[in-house]
């Protein structure tokens, strides 16, 4: 059981840290498997097309986990050899091949939030048993992983690990396989010090996933019959143990730090859903959202603006991804709904095209205007409806909407963007504005449509 839950562990960006407004998370790289044949197959998210002069060949490679730098130049992956691979993604070649220690496949790294390219491993020792805690520059072509050893006398496993936003701490899983006691440690950057036991053991039957929510909070996934929520505070390791209704078996970061969310996969009696989890108070939101009645597992999802890429659990690996967006509290099919890939899809990270110019903040985008009439008996409302799809900044919390140059509203980033403009007078013409605003009161430039009866 604790193997197969290892399996289901989930980060909303993969080895990659919330976004400026300096780079877009508009690439999808997907790890594929058919047969002995692997690739690296690339999504672009605004154009919704694979693009297929970008796809990477890893031969007989298979990539378990997929990572990708700050800049958006190098994506990483462990392989089911037990090496480290370094990905040049404008050549499409591997860099490098770094062989790790231990004796599992399955080990999880974290890549650092900043530019320094430093990779973090949690990984599981047998001779002699503990955890080999590797750090890595990605930078130094003759760099190696340095490893802080703990060892046991008894058996254990490793499972996922996290780093909070601002690179200074990680943190990570793993149980003693018999007596089912996990334990969370950290490793701080600052001071170069490890702690293999941050938190008090949890003796569980279930471990699943850690997520760095913010510099300050840590959420770890684990159960026993139902599910529990343990949130770590980093400032000194403390927790607070929540019991909830469904055992977590992902949690997924959404990258708008201002939208305060989290999505975890779970499962009901009436199929596999979305949990969301409102990370400013720690509380469930509303029901679960049932997107699958099918018996089967989400395994890894990605998180974009506003978009969830969720691949389901299938033997032999499932070639499709599905896909929703989120608005106002809701999880619908997105347009498309299924993303479909050559191969069975192993792992996948999100990620910028590259380093983007530097720019203000990203305006809104695709503003649309319709006018929409309502009868009531001998009245009618001419609605003039605006929609626009979300900035690529994943700061911006808030768009302001001018009519005629007049303020009228204000959209949240994480509500459904669109406004109604309710009685509007027949036959004139209106002129309307959206402008992105950030949690720093940054603004983008205008853009601008007319709508008229």
């Amino acid at each position: 059981m604790r193997f197969y839950l290892n399996l289901l562990m989930t980060f909303c960006i993969l080895g990659f840290p919330l976004q400026s407004a300096e780079t877009l998370l508009n690439k999808l790289y997907v790890a594929t498997q058919i047969g002995a044949k692997n690739r690296i197959e690339v999504y672009d998210i605004e154009k919704k097309i694979l693009i297929d002069s970008v796809e990477i060949d890893l031969g007989t490679d298979v990539a378990k986990q997929l990572g990708i730098n700050h800049k958006g130049t190098k994506l990483f992956a462990t392989t089911d050899k037990r090496e480290f691979l370094i990905i040049d993604i404008k050549t499409k070649k591997i860099e490098r091949r770094v062989k790790l220690e231990g004796t599992s496949d399955r080990n999880q790294f974290v890549v650092s939030p900043n530019d320094s390219d430093t990779i973090y491993f949690n990984i599981t020792a047998t001779d002699p048993k503990g955890i080999k805690f590797g750090i890595f520059d990605a930078t130094k072509k003759d760099s190696v992983v340095n490893y802080i050893n703990f060892t046991s006398d008894k058996s254990l496993e490793t499972s996922s690990i996290t780093i909070t936003p601002n690179g200074e701490k990680v943190y990570f899983v793993y149980t003693f396989t018999s007596t089912s006691e996990t334990n969370v440690g950290s490793y701080n950057v600052i001071t170069n010090e490890i702690t293999w036991t941050a938190i008090q053991p949890l003796i569980r039957s279930s471990t699943g996933p850690i997520q760095a929510i913010n510099n300050d909070e840590i959420y770890f996934s684990n159960g026993e019959g139902g599910g529990f929520l343990t949130i770590i505070q980093t400032k000194d390791n403390s927790i607070t143990d929540k019991a909830i209704p469904n055992f977590l078996f992902s949690l997924t970061l959404n990258p708008i730090k201002a939208a305060f969310r989290v999505y975890s996969s779970v499962f009901t009696n009436k199929g596999i859903g979305i949990q969301q989890i409102n990370t400013a108070n720690n509380t469930l939101i509303g029901p679960v959202t049932i997107i699958n009645k099918e018996s089967v597992n989400l395994i890894t999802s990605a998180c974009s603006v506003q978009q969830i890429f969720a691949q389901f659990v299938t033997n032999p690996l499932d070639a499709n991804l599905k896909v929703f967006d989120f608005a106002n509290n809701n999880i619908t099919p997105a347009n498309p709904a299924t993303i479909s890939f050559k191969g069975g899809v192993r792992s996948i990270v999100l990620g910028p095209e590259g380093q983007a110019p530097k720019v203000v903040i990203e305006p809104p985008r695709r503003l649309r205007g319709k006018v929409i009439r309502n009868r009531f008996l001998t009245q009618t409302d001419i609605i003039n409806q605006i929609t626009w799809k979300a900035s690529r900044d994943p700061t911006v919390v808030v768009y302001s909407i001018y009519r005629d140059d007049e303020f009228i509203a204000d959209v949240l980033a994480d509500d459904l963007l669109k406004f109604n403009d309710h009685n509007r007078v027949p036959g004139k013409q209106y002129t309307y504005k959206v402008i992105a605003i950030t949690e720093s009161d940054e603004m983008s430039n205008p853009v601008t449509t007319t709508v008229q009866d």
